[in-house]
């Protein structure tokens, strides 16, 4: 779980602050099923939270996976 965290926090706030400085650089394929995969069943507590924007954004079901990743923290890739 400490591993999930790092890479969470280091992705998430990496792909921030490459768009922050308009180097919209996209998320690793690898990186983004491992978060999307640990962060979905969080689902409840990542909104909850309240450290992720103020809604969930919704995405259609067959983008990206980034994307719904993206969505999810309430961030618009």
């Amino acid at each position: 779980m400490v591993l999930y965290l790092r890479l969470f926090d280091n992705s998430i706030h990496g792909w921030d602050l490459a768009r922050a400085i308009g180097m919209g650089e996209p998320l690793d394929d690898e990186t983004v099923e491992v978060l999307w995969a640990v962060s979905v069943p969080q689902r409840e507590a990542i909104r909850a939270s309240g450290h992720f924007g103020s809604a969930e954004i919704q995405v259609p079901e067959d983008a990206p996976l980034e994307t719904r990743l993206l969505g999810l923290l309430g961030r618009q890739a």
